[in-house]
C-alpha cells in the first residue's frame, strides 16, 4: 500500500489487482476487492488462475465462464469508478463469454502474458469489433496515454497498457473495408471458428516460459 501511495505522489497512475481461482471463498473475494477499492488505484486488473503443471496450484480448476463473469460484475459493483481490466487467463476460463465480459469491464490485455501465450491480437480485435466496440485511437477517436505497442484493449477511457475501445453511439461497428490502414491497428478478417492451438504452457509439453 505504501508503494502505491508513493506512486501516486510521484504523479503515476497506480494499477493494483488480484488473481482469482486460487481457492478463495466468496467472502474473501469481496474483502480483496474492497481492499483494492480502498487502495484507490486507478485500475484493477482481474487475473484468472492458470494452473500450470509443476506449480503448487496445478490441477486446480475451480472457475467456470459464468463464475468469471460474475467475478467481473462484482468488481465493477465494488469499484464503479475504476478501470476494470480483464487480464491473464481470460481465454482459458471465460472462453466464449469473453465478448460479454466487455460489457462489464473497461479493457482486456492483448497478446501474450509474462509466462504464457494469449489469444492472437488479431482475433481479439475481431472479437471487440463483433461485440460492437471500436478501439479508441485506432480510427481517429481520442487516444489514451498508453503506448500503442503495449498489450491490452479498452472500452471507454483509461491510461494503461492497452488499446481503448468504445461502443459507437448510433453507427454500427466498422467493417474490415472501413478499418484503419495502419497495419498495427487494422483488424484482420473474421477468423475461422477453430480453437487456438497453445504452443507452450498449460496443456503442452513445453515450459510456459520457453
Amino acid at each position: 500500500m505504501e508503494t502505491v501511495g508513493r506512486a501516486v505522489d510521484a504523479g503515476l497512475s497506480p494499477c493494483s489487482g488480484l488473481i482469482v481461482g486460487m481457492g478463495e471463498s466468496d467472502e474473501q473475494l469481496v474483502e480483496a476487492l474492497a481492499a483494492l477499492r480502498d487502495l484507490d488505484a486507478d485500475s484493477v486488473p482481474v487475473n484468472f488462475l492458470m494452473p500450470f503443471d509443476g506449480t503448487p496450484l496445478e490441477g486446480r480448476w475451480e472457475l467456470t465462464p459464468l463464475a468469471c463473469l460474475r467475478i467481473l460484475a462484482v468488481a465493477r459493483m465494488i469499484c464503479p469508478d475504476k478501470e476494470i481490466r480483464i487480464a491473464a487467463g481470460r481465454e482459458m476460463h471465460l472462453r466464449s463469454l469473453q465478448p460479454l465480459a466487455l460489457e462489464v469491464a473497461n479493457s482486456l490485455f492483448l497478446g501474450d502474458y509474462l509466462t504464457s501465450e494469449g489469444q492472437g491480437a488479431a482475433d481479439d480485435l475481431t472479437m471487440i469489433r463483433d461485440a460492437g466496440f471500436t478501439v479508441i485511437g485506432a480510427d481517429g477517436s481520442p487516444a489514451s496515454t498508453a503506448s500503442p505497442a503495449s498489450p491490452a484493449a479498452d472500452r471507454s477511457t483509461a491510461p494503461a497498457p492497452r488499446a481503448e475501445t468504445a461502443r459507437p453511439a448510433t453507427s454500427p461497428p466498422p467493417t474490415p473495408s472501413a478499418a484503419p490502414t495502419d497495419s498495427a491497428t487494422a483488424p484482420a478478417p473474421a477468423p475461422a471458428a477453430t480453437p487456438a492451438i497453445r504452443r507452450r504452457g498449460a496443456g503442452t509439453d513445453v515450459a510456459p516460459n520457453a
